[in-house]
């Protein structure tokens, strides 16, 4: 690609390559996080604790639904609609699989995305595009939130209600691990490997698959 783009003038015409230059792929083992924490998080007494309305929303939503972060960041206001049995659903397009996705809606998710939105209504009464939409020089709604603001809610919520594992270290979460938490709580609800993937939009099932991988490992400790 280089000599056909002209990407390095002077590249050698026998530059090359080879296999055991090329970076070892990992299989990405999901990062759920333990039930003793998350029990934390999702408390009402600690989701309280977060620094405004917007922040919470988001939260929840990432919790319930297992979105990716800048997926959830870049919500259109009017996401939502009904299928044909009238449940709630998401409607949105996947950034990384570039592809339109649907993902039916728990009722604390839609009750969430209902109060969000009248959030949104609320503080930028001439509307906006975005269901999140940023919190800084923002005056018109006209640009959505940014993932990385999330991020650092989140460390500094972690230590407001002082989040700690079993053994009472302290615990820093990220947004994406609660969509590995998501995957990995479906599996061991007996949900089909299938379903967790059209679920959380995985292009292929081999992520899907380690999280069944992860649950038959748990199971065979036990």
């Amino acid at each position: 690609a280089c000599h056909r783009h002209d990407w390095l003038p002077g590249l050698a015409a026998n530059a090359t390559i080879y296999v055991e230059e090329l970076p070892f792929h990992h299989d990405e083992i999901p990062r759920f996080v333990p039930e003793f924490v998350m029990a934390q998080l999702e408390s009402e007494a600690a989701l309280a604790k977060l620094p405004n309305p917007m922040a919470r929303n988001l939260v929840v939503l990432l919790i319930e639904t297992g979105l990716r972060g800048g997926d959830a960041c870049n919500l259109a206001f009017s996401s939502v609609f009904q299928d044909s049995t009238g449940w709630p659903c998401l409607r949105f397009e996947a950034t990384k699989v570039r592809a339109e996705q649907m993902v039916p809606l728990s009722a604390r998710a839609a009750a969430v995305i209902a109060a969000q939105q009248a959030y949104v209504r609320e503080h930028w009464p001439s509307g906006s595009p975005w269901l999140f939409p940023g919190l800084n020089g923002n005056d018109d709604g006209a640009k959505p939130y940014v993932h990385s603001v999330l991020g650092a809610q989140l460390r500094r919520w972690e230590k407001a209600i002082d989040l700690r594992d079993q053994a009472g270290q302290e615990v820093r979460v990220t947004g994406h691990q609660f969509r590995h938490t998501l995957g990995t709580r479906l599996i061991n609800s007996g949900v089909p490997q299938h379903v967790v993937q059209k679920l959380l939009g995985h292009a292929s099932p081999n992520m899907t698959g380690h999280y069944a991988k992860v649950h038959e490992d748990r199971k065979s400790v036990v």
